[in-house]
């Protein structure tokens, strides 16, 4: 069993920001270190291709560094994999179809016995150096992210092997694959 933790590859591709920042980034600010769904009240969220690049599934999102962006074709190959375990928020673009995957599975499946964690000098906690899980939390799903400081540790996704040999399968673009931790 391996964790991967995924990022967008910025090197080359397209990447996204709000069309209107100042009223839009309501729907984002500390929402997305949250498993309560956000459907019902999500509303029309425009974006734009803020730099130029090759077509990415997974572009990088200006608007908020803890949301991830797909695209449709990502969302339509890998929906029955994560359907239980994120929501596909929709995003308006004037040429393509896009939507904000929040992560609703959220565990306390860090395994602070062998974590290295990441210290300021005043020794406040504000990451990790080196990860490790718990297997009995994470085995089974493919996608979630975890608790820090008894916070949602919302700046990282983490990923199982089968969503990233999915990916790579069917040629998805754009997505950057960190190994992380390996059991």
């Amino acid at each position: 069993m391996r964790i991967w933790k995924i990022e967008s590859d910025i090197k080359g591709y397209n990447s996204l920001q709000l069309v209107n920042f100042e009223d839009d980034q309501e729907r984002f600010f500390g929402k997305f270190e949250s498993s309560t769904p956000l459907q019902e009240s999500w509303g029309e969220v425009q974006v734009y291709t803020i730099e130029e690049g090759e077509f990415s599934d997974l572009p990088h999102f200006w608007g908020y560094s803890k949301a991830r962006v797909i695209s449709e074709k990502a969302k339509n190959i890998l929906e029955s994999k994560l359907s239980n375990s994120v929501e596909f928020l929709p995003l308006q673009h004037k040429e393509e179809r896009y939507y904000v995957l929040h992560v609703l599975s959220i565990f306390q499946a860090v395994d602070y016995e062998s974590v290295l964690l990441r210290k300021l000098p005043t020794g406040l906690v504000v990451g990790f150096e080196k990860y490790a899980f718990n297997p009995e939390v994470i085995n089974g799903h493919n996608i979630f992210k975890v608790f820090l400081n008894e916070r949602v540790y919302g700046t990282e996704t983490f990923v199982s092997d089968e969503i990233k040999e999915i990916v790579e399968k069917n040629n998805l673009k754009g997505f950057k694959f960190i190994e992380v931790w390996s059991k």
